[in-house]
């Protein structure tokens, strides 16, 4: 436990002078001032692997509505406290670092609790074991086609578009098929890096 503690603390100070080295305008190759945030949530994946079979009581349907009220609370509560700034890894706005890991662990919490009462789906397994691909191509290549098309259609579908939960919605279903779409053209070959060849699965 004390030396999970520590690696913890260490990637909390690398995470503050990460920011710190971004707010002076050194921007690092490849955002490597990101990888202490990113690096937390994996060492945290690993740890609860480890121990799933002690947290695996608190994954029942009952703890939903506690982590729904903790990342609804915790992310509104640090929209205000930042100044009404959303949180945006790329360019290193978390806000308050407490109340921005509350509301990411328990909406992941939440999130883990709810597809775990799902039944067996073939569709979001085969989305779960693509994650990583979706990830990388999501952001730099989807999302922005996604966006300047859904900008276009708000200003004709005027009354489809009436909040932002349904464009959000809208958005993610898009990104999602835009993901899928890559993932089924290139599967076979060595895009992007020839590290592994793309759809194919762990053994």
């Amino acid at each position: 436990m004390g030396q999970w503690l520590i690696i913890i603390l260490s990637l909390l100070v690398l995470v503050y002078l990460g920011q710190k080295v971004y707010e002076r305008e050194y921007y690092l190759i490849w955002n490597i001032d990101l990888v202490p945030v990113a690096l937390i949530f994996i060492l945290l994946g690993v740890w609860t692997k480890n121990n799933l079979h002690q947290l695996e009581k608190y994954f029942s349907i009952y703890f939903l509505p506690i982590g729904l009220i903790l990342t609804n609370y915790s992310s509104k509560l640090n929209y205000r406290v930042s100044g009404y700034q959303i949180v945006d890894l790329y360019y290193q706005q978390i806000g308050n670092h407490f109340l921005f890991y509350l509301a990411a662990i328990s909406g992941i919490w939440s999130v883990l609790i709810f597809f775990k009462t799902l039944p067996e789906s073939s569709i979001l397994k085969s989305i779960g074991q693509k994650t990583l691909i979706y990830y990388g191509v999501h952001s730099p290549i989807v999302l922005v086609l996604v966006e300047k098309l859904v900008k276009e259609l708000s200003t004709k579908y005027t009354g489809i578009f009436v909040n932002q939960y349904i464009t959000t919605v809208f958005v993610a279903i898009l990104t999602i098929l835009g993901c899928e779409l890559i993932v089924r053209m290139f599967r076979g070959t060595n895009f992007p890096f020839g590290i592994k060849r793309l759809g194919e699965r762990d053994e």
